[in-house]
């Protein structure tokens, strides 16, 4: 069954949701054509916030909607995780995949000393399900624990093949392609939180592999 793309309007509508703080939502950042995603990878929830006092909410959009634009648009030196992210979608550009998105279970940015209410974490995670529902992928890929358990619960509640540990789900990283909650086939990478990557690299490359396995797969 085709699925309507994802329009800008509707990101709007997620962005515009009210929030703690006047905080933007952050549904998700594309790479590529969102016409075109069919591949997300999903963590846990993003570390930089931008305040609805510090752009207009079209210009909010271009960015999420652009994920060279948004890292443009980032000061700093880059957080270990979006070093991680870097490196990742290099692999899946590699491997083909030229459209893909970032979704995060929590996707509302908050401090480490701004405690999430229940309230927002429920909204929340309503709104990684939805717009999951929306993008109704083929290819997810998880990075750390929570994130994982969070979409296996989600896209896949009676898996035997998510019953090993953590730590070995990683090791094994290619957890198959299953029937899922969305009415569709998907194929589930596992992999640790991209943090991680900078300074543990070798852990990462049975998700290398991974990528570049699928894809080739998806082209025979």
């Amino acid at each position: 069954m085709m699925v309507p793309a994802i329009t800008r309007e509707e990101v709007r509508r997620w962005v515009e949701m009210p929030s703690p703080e006047e905080i933007f939502w952050r549904p998700l950042t594309v790479t590529g054509r969102i016409v075109d995603v069919d591949c997300v990878v999903v963590g846990e929830k993003p570390a930089t916030q931008i305040l609805k006092k510090d752009m207009t909410i079209d210009e909010y959009l271009d960015r999420i909607m652009d994920s060279d634009l948004f890292e443009a648009s980032l000061h700093g030196k880059p957080s270990k995780t979006r070093e991680g992210f870097g490196t990742l979608a290099t692999w899946l550009n590699a491997a083909g995949w030229n459209s893909f998105a970032q979704l995060n279970i929590m996707p509302l940015p908050l401090r480490k000393d701004q405690a999430i209410a229940k309230y927002w974490y429920s909204k929340g995670m309503e709104l990684f399900q939805e717009v999951l529902k929306r993008i109704r992928p083929t290819l997810v890929i998880t990075h750390g624990k929570v994130s994982l358990e969070a979409v296996s619960g989600y896209l896949f509640p009676t898996s035997p093949l998510l019953c090993a540990t953590f730590s070995e789900q990683c090791r094994i990283c290619d957890m198959g392609t299953m029937s899922s909650s969305l009415g569709n086939r998907v194929s589930l990478l596992v992999c640790e939180h991209l943090w991680k990557y900078k300074t543990m690299q070798h852990r990462f490359d049975s998700l290398r592999e991974a990528i570049s396995n699928h894809r080739k797969h998806q082209s025979n």
